[in-house]
């Protein structure tokens, strides 16, 4: 049975979850349209949580379950590919010939718990990361399509994959950045207790 989640409106103006089950069509696909969200610098970051849950086990020569993410413009001439996930790997933003690249490298994804945006039975191995990338300049100062699919293999095991809370942000100016750091800085060391004059700290113990 194929399972898609409604589009929702979420804060800061993101669009929706998606969500795509194995067992209904060799291919399910969904199109989610972000407007880009005006900022000081003009840069944006797209950031979301994809999950991947899974009965399959990696077989040499099996073609499995897999589900797949990019961002591109309305035209579709401009595409950075996001992920590509199936029981064997998870694959975060291809470098691909002819698509885009992350223009400030390649992010760190952050391990979350797994949510899905409707209950679901999880499966054998599930993995779910938050994830936040800078939107490369090709795509800037226009609206954009995050496109979704999950290719079904029409095999009994069943397989998972979602989406959730997936929303442009501005990037802040550099200098503000720096200035947020600098305050945060400062902030953590007027916190931090000053041992009484004449004393030190000793090793695993206290100050005498």
């Amino acid at each position: 049975m194929a399972l898609l989640a409604p589009a929702r409106s979420l804060a800061q103006g993101g669009l929706g979850d998606w969500l795509g089950t194995s067992g209904a069509s060799r291919l399910l696909s969904h199109q989610l349209l972000l407007p880009a969200p005006p900022s000081p610098a003009g840069g944006s970051v797209l950031e979301f949580d994809v999950g991947w849950s899974s009965s399959e086990a990696p077989e040499e020569g099996r073609i499995l379950d897999q589900f797949n993410g990019t961002l591109s413009d309305l035209s579709g001439r401009n595409t950075l590919p996001l992920f590509s996930w199936t029981a064997s790997s998870l694959d975060l933003f291809p470098r691909l010939p002819g698509f885009l690249s992350p223009p400030q490298g390649i992010p760190e994804p952050a391990s979350i718990p797994a949510k899905p945006p409707i209950e679901l039975l999880l499966l054998d191995t599930t993995l779910s990361f938050h994830l936040a990338v800078a939107i490369p300049a090709e795509l800037m100062g226009r609206p954009v399509r995050l496109n979704l699919s999950f290719y079904d293999n029409l095999d009994d095991t069943p397989s998972e994959g979602w989406i959730s809370g997936a929303r442009l942000v501005p990037e802040p100016p550099p200098l503000a950045a720096a200035i947020l750091c600098t305050a945060v800085l400062l902030f953590r060391r007027r916190r931090t207790p000053t041992p009484p004059s004449g004393s030190a700290p000793r090793p695993g113990g206290r100050a005498g």
